[in-house]
């Protein structure tokens, strides 16, 4: 069960977790995956398991390259349309700074340029430790600021936990003309508060979900300085300034210790621009999107998400034929 809502509410209902991902998340847990939280940074990244290679496909074409950044070179991997695209989605992956990459997020990037029929550029930002605060958002807006000026079709901007911080981070750093120049901003499951715990960080504190408490701390020590301030809104976004921003679609999953700051974010847009839209998913857990391949009711969200993004590009401009 899931909903999009244009209204005023954000209220989700509370419902059991869906039967498949408690399966699919017992099957994980039964095969030897642990919590982050007690885990060494390489151990969490070898138990993430790459997708298997996808199949050729004849309506897309995929291409990895390296942009020169002033601050560093970022690996990019371009999913584009043989046939009509309607715009660019620039796609930041999950995984708490930490962990994941252009690999980790294919699947989800592929389905997402088919459905929403648009190209995708995913990206593999700087990740932590080797790369704390500001590494990520700094080179996050360098992209947006370099793809916004070069583009001559829709771009919508959309991120996944993490990678939905530095978008919205990197939004609120760039001047209200370009901001709104985007098509749209799609924020999944969003992480976008670190400096106060909400009551879902308990009531959701499951070591069976892919996120924890313990893991949210596991991942901001490694994202963070020491002496760094987690109320700065380039690290909390939700604390910055969130007027002059595209239309936006913020995505809750109701099993999320994320899910009571995200609905915030939700009702603190809609004070600003009454479109604003919200996808509530309240059977799925953080990071659903990995698994919208076994869980049906993570690829129905999706299927609203591309739903959401098609009506983004659309409004925007003509296609490219």
């Amino acid at each position: 069960m899931s909903s999009t809502d244009h209204g005023s509410g954000t209220d989700i209902p509370e419902l059991p977790l869906d039967p498949l991902l408690d399966k699919a998340l017992r099957v994980s847990r039964a095969a030897g995956r642990r919590s982050v939280a007690v885990l060494t940074t390489d151990q969490a990244r070898a138990q993430m398991p790459l997708p298997p290679d996808a199949p050729e496909d004849p309506r897309l074409l995929v291409e990895d390259s390296v942009l020169a950044l002033e601050s560093c070179g970022l690996p990019l991997r371009r999913y584009t349309l043989t046939g009509r695209s309607l715009g660019t989605v620039i796609y930041l992956h999950g995984g708490g700074w930490v962990l994941g990459s252009i690999a980790h997020a294919d699947p989800t990037c592929r389905r997402l340029a088919l459905d929403s029929s648009c190209d995708v550029l995913s990206v593999e930002y700087p990740l932590a430790p080797e790369s704390p605060f500001p590494a990520a958002l700094t080179a996050t807006t360098e992209l947006l600021i370099n793809q916004i000026q070069r583009s001559d079709c829709p771009v919508v901007v959309m991120g996944e936990s993490a990678g939905a911080n530095l978008v919205l981070g990197a939004l609120q750093s760039m001047g209200a003309t370009e901001r709104s120049s985007f098509a749209g901003a799609v924020l999944v499951t969003p992480l976008v508060d670190l400096g106060r715990r909400r009551p879902s960080h308990a009531r959701h504190d499951d070591p069976l979900l892919l996120l924890s408490t313990p893991d949210l701390a596991w991942y901001v020590e490694r994202y963070l300085p020491a002496d760094a301030d987690r109320a700065d809104p380039r690290v909390s976004p939700l604390r910055g300034d969130l007027r002059h921003l595209p239309r936006t679609c913020v995505v809750i999953a109701g099993h999320d210790p994320l899910r009571d700051e995200a609905s915030e974010l939700a009702e603190l847009l809609r004070a600003h621009d009454d479109e604003t839209r919200v996808i509530t998913a309240p059977t799925l857990g953080h990071a659903f999107l990995s698994m919208h391949a076994v869980v049906e009711a993570a690829a129905k969200v999706l299927d609203q998400i591309t739903t959401t993004t098609r009506v983004f590009l659309e409004s925007a401009s003509p296609a490219r034929q």
